[in-house]
C-alpha cells in the first residue's frame, strides 16, 4: 500500500507538488498523468527516497518514507527518467549494484561468518527471483 497525506514540494518560490493526498490499495496498477512540470516526476522521486518532501508524509508498505527509507528502498524499483542507468551494465547488472549499495542481498545459507561482508553470496538471479519479482501484496505482507 503507498499512502501519501499533503505530500509537498517546493522548489525556491516554485510549487512543483501541493499537497498532494492519495492512498493507493496493494496490487493497485495506477498511472501518474499530466503535463511537463505538472509534479509526476518529483512525485516519485519523493516517493523513492531521491528527493526529500519539503512537508506530507509518505508511507509504503507500512513504512515512513522519511524515517524508514531504507526499507522503503529495498521495496521499491524506480528507474529515472533521467541517465541514471549505466548504458554499460546489463539489466541484472544493474540490479545487482542497486542491490549491493543498499545491502539488500541476503547471505547465503552456507555463508561463513567471515563471508558475511560479501553481499554477493548468492547470485543475482536467484536473490532477484526470490525477493524481487513478487507481487505487491507479498512484498508488503510482512507490515500488513
Amino acid at each position: 500500500m503507498i499512502s501519501l497525506h499533503s505530500l509537498t514540494k517546493v522548489f525556491g518560490q516554485q510549487i512543483a507538488v501541493d499537497r498532494l493526498s492519495l492512498e493507493i490499495p496493494a496490487g493497485q496498477i495506477v498511472g501518474l498523468l499530466g503535463p511537463n512540470g505538472a509534479g509526476k516526476s518529483t512525485t516519485l522521486k519523493m516517493l523513492t527516497g531521491m528527493l526529500a518532501p519539503t512537508s506530507g508524509t509518505a508511507t509504503i508498505c507500512g513504512y515512513d518514507l522519511q524515517q524508514d527509507s531504507i526499507e522503503v528502498k529495498k521495496r521499491v524499483g524506480f528507474v529515472p527518467d533521467s541517465g541514471a542507468v549505466f548504458e554499460s551494465l546489463t539489466g541484472l547488472e544493474y540490479l545487482e549494484m542497486i542491490a549491493a549499495l543498499y545491502g539488500t542481498f541476503p547471505q547465503a545459507p552456507h555463508a561463513s561468518a567471515s563471508a558475511s561482508s560479501s553481499p554477493s553470496s548468492i547470485s543475482a538471479s536467484t536473490f532477484l527471483r526470490t525477493n524481487c519479482w513478487a507481487p505487491i501484496p507479498k512484498a508488503c505482507a510482512a507490515r500488513s
